[in-house]
């Protein structure tokens, strides 16, 4: 999973606040403090398993409740994975040498 701090490089959000980190958000980093989002272009193309299952799912509202069910969980759990896995941690402010060392520091 890629949960690494582009400013310190320890684990900068847990997986939970990935998931819920959107292309536009920024989190603090949990060690250093510093902001992080994630990769505005891997972000959206790995949301794209959802979106094309939603426009898949609008053409089919009431035919097969169950297939719909099971494509949209599948839909789900892919994009998810590829969030979690695929799309890298950015920053969304200068790196601070004072802060990473600090982390650092109190982390060792």
């Amino acid at each position: 999973m890629r949960l690494s701090c582009p400013h310190c490089g320890a684990q900068a959000l847990s997986v939970w606040g990935k998931l819920t980190l959107g292309p536009a958000a920024q989190r603090p980093c949990s060690r250093c403090g510093l902001a992080v989002g994630t990769a505005v272009v891997p972000a959206l193309i790995a949301l794209a398993p959802c979106a094309i299952e939603v426009a898949l799912l609008a053409g089919r509202v009431l035919r097969d409740p169950p297939t719909m069910i099971a494509s949209a969980a599948f839909a789900f759990a892919l994009t998810c994975a590829l969030y979690l896995w695929w799309v890298p941690l950015a920053p969304r402010e200068l790196t601070r040498r004072d802060a990473v060392e600090a982390s650092r520091r109190d982390g060792a």
